[in-house]
């Protein structure tokens, strides 16, 4: 079973996500910051990190987060929710090679649908 890694700060984002996903026949694990976040990843080896970005205060957490798990895997992918949808948003986590960015409220097709194309690419 494909597995994914849910980094978040807000339980009830994280369930939301975990439905989702369970839904669609992927694994889920959670981790609470990105410190026991990169902990997991490197433990469990997921295919997928998804990041919740739930304001903006958690903002920078979450890029610098992003930096040290492709220090640990250059090759990582990742998926970002968040309300934030600006264009320096965007530009943030694109240029941290992020490859999905999906506007909340979340969606399962959306999410399922950006699960598949990431792990595709």
């Amino acid at each position: 079973m494909t597995k994914i890694l849910i980094i978040g700060y807000s339980a009830l984002s994280k369930h939301m996500m975990r439905v989702i996903l369970e839904s669609g026949g992927y694994e889920v694990i959670e981790a609470e910051n990105g410190v026991v976040g990169l902990e997991r990843y490197s433990l469990d080896k997921p295919v997928l990190v998804m990041f919740d970005i739930t304001s903006e205060w958690l903002h920078n957490i979450i890029l610098t987060t992003i930096a040290k798990l492709r220090e640990i895997d250059p090759e990582v992918r990742v998926i970002v929710t968040t309300t934030d949808i600006q264009r320096s948003t965007r530009s943030q986590v694109e240029a941290l090679g992020v490859r999905g960015l999906i506007q909340k409220p979340l969606k399962r097709e959306e999410v399922l649908k950006a699960v598949a194309e990431t792990l595709k690419g």
